[in-house]
């Protein structure tokens, strides 16, 4: 994921912006477990908040110099 943002979105290719990509694919992957445990079509609010929540933590300013 990391490459792919990088290349596509123009993320800085930093020990910080592949730090969040680990997160943000582990916290994803979190997420979409929580979505499909009680509903096999998938809870859209969870979807959706899940979207949001990685959007915006791959996006944010950085907090540590690199």
């Amino acid at each position: 994921m990391h490459r792919a943002l990088v290349r596509g979105y123009a993320m800085p290719d930093t020990d910080e912006s592949r730090r969040r990509g680990r997160l943000a694919v582990e916290v994803a992957s979190t997420l979409l477990d929580l979505a499909f445990r009680d509903d096999p079509m998938g809870d859209t609010d969870i979807l959706a908040d899940a979207a949001l929540i990685v959007d915006r933590y791959l996006f944010a300013p950085a907090t540590s110099p690199d």
